[in-house]
Protein backbone atom coordinates (compact mmCIF):
# COMPACT_ATOMS: atom_id res chain seq x y z
CA UNK A 1 0.00 0.00 0.00
CA UNK A 2 1.62 3.38 -0.84
CA UNK A 3 -0.17 6.01 1.23
CA UNK A 4 0.72 9.76 2.00
CA UNK A 5 2.34 9.77 5.38
CA UNK A 6 1.70 13.84 5.68
CA UNK A 7 -2.31 12.93 5.15
CA UNK A 8 -3.91 12.59 9.06
CA UNK A 9 -6.41 10.56 7.59
CA UNK A 10 -4.45 8.28 5.49
CA UNK A 11 -1.77 7.98 8.53
CA UNK A 12 -5.02 7.14 11.02
CA UNK A 13 -6.40 4.84 8.18
CA UNK A 14 -3.30 2.97 7.71
CA UNK A 15 -2.29 2.73 11.48
CA UNK A 16 -6.17 1.27 12.14
CA UNK A 17 -5.38 -1.66 9.05
CA UNK A 18 -2.15 -2.23 10.41
CA UNK A 19 -4.00 -3.28 14.14
CA UNK A 20 -6.40 -5.14 12.08
CA UNK A 21 -4.11 -6.93 9.77
CA UNK A 22 -2.61 -9.60 12.25
CA UNK A 23 -1.60 -12.07 9.56
CA UNK A 24 0.56 -8.93 8.44
CA UNK A 25 -0.75 -9.34 4.66
CA UNK A 26 0.08 -5.73 4.06
CA UNK A 27 3.18 -2.93 3.70
CA UNK A 28 2.49 0.45 3.86
CA UNK A 29 5.05 2.96 2.00
CA UNK A 30 4.39 6.29 2.39
CA UNK A 31 4.58 8.25 -1.10
CA UNK A 32 7.38 10.30 -0.03
CA UNK A 33 9.84 7.89 0.62
CA UNK A 34 12.15 6.82 -2.31
CA UNK A 35 10.72 3.14 -2.44
CA UNK A 36 7.22 4.54 -3.42
CA UNK A 37 8.92 6.17 -6.28
CA UNK A 38 9.98 2.51 -7.24
CA UNK A 39 6.41 1.26 -7.81
CA UNK A 40 6.49 2.42 -11.81
CA UNK A 41 3.30 5.14 -10.78
CA UNK A 42 4.09 8.76 -11.62
CA UNK A 43 4.04 11.02 -8.68
CA UNK A 44 0.99 13.08 -9.38
CA UNK A 45 -0.99 10.02 -9.65
CA UNK A 46 0.36 8.88 -6.59
CA UNK A 47 -0.31 12.41 -4.95
CA UNK A 48 -3.80 11.63 -6.15
CA UNK A 49 -4.79 8.50 -4.44
CA UNK A 50 -4.16 5.62 -2.06
CA UNK A 51 -2.60 2.54 -4.18
CA UNK A 52 -2.32 -1.18 -3.54
CA UNK A 53 0.49 -2.78 -5.38
CA UNK A 54 0.72 -6.60 -5.63
CA UNK A 55 2.19 -8.71 -7.94
CA UNK A 56 1.86 -6.95 -11.38
CA UNK A 57 -1.30 -5.66 -10.54
CA UNK A 58 -2.03 -2.17 -8.78
CA UNK A 59 -5.42 -0.47 -7.55
CA UNK A 60 -6.22 2.76 -6.94
CA UNK A 61 -8.65 5.16 -4.86
CA UNK A 62 -11.85 3.58 -3.57
CA UNK A 63 -10.77 0.08 -5.44
CA UNK A 64 -7.56 -0.27 -3.45
CA UNK A 65 -9.94 0.97 -0.05
CA UNK A 66 -12.05 -1.96 -1.16
CA UNK A 67 -9.21 -3.75 -1.08
CA UNK A 68 -7.52 -3.89 1.79
CA UNK A 69 -11.04 -4.34 3.70
CA UNK A 70 -11.13 -7.62 1.78
CA UNK A 71 -7.02 -8.72 2.81
CA UNK A 72 -8.56 -7.60 6.95
CA UNK A 73 -9.68 -11.25 8.57
CA UNK A 74 -10.77 -9.36 11.69
CA UNK A 75 -12.97 -7.36 9.59
CA UNK A 76 -14.64 -10.38 7.86
CA UNK A 77 -14.83 -11.49 11.79
CA UNK A 78 -16.64 -8.23 12.55
CA UNK A 79 -19.20 -8.96 9.52
CA UNK A 80 -19.90 -12.12 10.52
CA UNK A 81 -20.49 -10.88 13.90
CA UNK A 82 -22.86 -8.03 12.70
CA UNK A 83 -24.80 -10.46 10.17
CA UNK A 84 -25.13 -12.63 13.26
CA UNK A 85 -26.43 -9.91 14.86
CA UNK A 86 -29.04 -8.73 12.11
CA UNK A 87 -28.85 -10.86 8.73
CA UNK A 88 -29.71 -7.22 7.62
CA UNK A 89 -26.02 -6.09 7.75
CA UNK A 90 -25.46 -8.38 4.90
CA UNK A 91 -26.71 -5.96 2.51
CA UNK A 92 -24.12 -3.57 3.21
CA UNK A 93 -21.43 -5.78 2.86
CA UNK A 94 -22.76 -7.02 0.03
CA UNK A 95 -23.14 -3.18 -1.57
CA UNK A 96 -19.48 -2.11 -0.63
CA UNK A 97 -17.90 -4.97 -2.57
CA UNK A 98 -20.40 -4.31 -5.31
CA UNK A 99 -20.08 -2.36 -8.57
CA UNK A 100 -23.15 -0.49 -7.88
CA UNK A 101 -21.09 1.42 -4.73
CA UNK A 102 -18.35 2.86 -7.00
CA UNK A 103 -19.82 5.63 -8.40
CA UNK A 104 -20.63 7.05 -4.94
CA UNK A 105 -18.01 5.65 -3.05
CA UNK A 106 -15.61 6.92 -6.17
CA UNK A 107 -16.87 10.05 -5.59
CA UNK A 108 -16.70 10.55 -1.59
CA UNK A 109 -12.88 9.00 -1.79
CA UNK A 110 -11.67 11.75 -4.76
CA UNK A 111 -13.74 14.73 -2.30
CA UNK A 112 -12.02 13.58 0.48
CA UNK A 113 -8.59 12.64 -1.41
CA UNK A 114 -8.63 16.33 -2.66
CA UNK A 115 -9.40 18.06 0.90
CA UNK A 116 -7.23 15.94 2.69
CA UNK A 117 -5.15 18.62 4.03
CA UNK A 118 -8.16 20.80 5.57
CA UNK A 119 -9.46 18.04 6.87
CA UNK A 120 -8.42 18.10 10.45
CA UNK A 121 -4.97 15.83 11.40
CA UNK A 122 -3.20 16.87 8.58
CA UNK A 123 0.50 17.25 9.11
CA UNK A 124 1.31 19.15 5.85
CA UNK A 125 -0.67 22.08 4.25
CA UNK A 126 -0.12 21.27 0.48
CA UNK A 127 -2.99 22.18 -1.57
CA UNK A 128 -3.75 20.89 -5.01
Amino acid sequence: MIYDGDCGICTRSKNVAVQLDFLHTMRWIPLQSAEAGEQGIAPEDLERALYLVHGGHQAAGFAAFKRIFARLPLFWLLVALAVWITPWSALAVVLLFSPLSNPVGNRVYEWVARNRYRLAGSTCKRRF
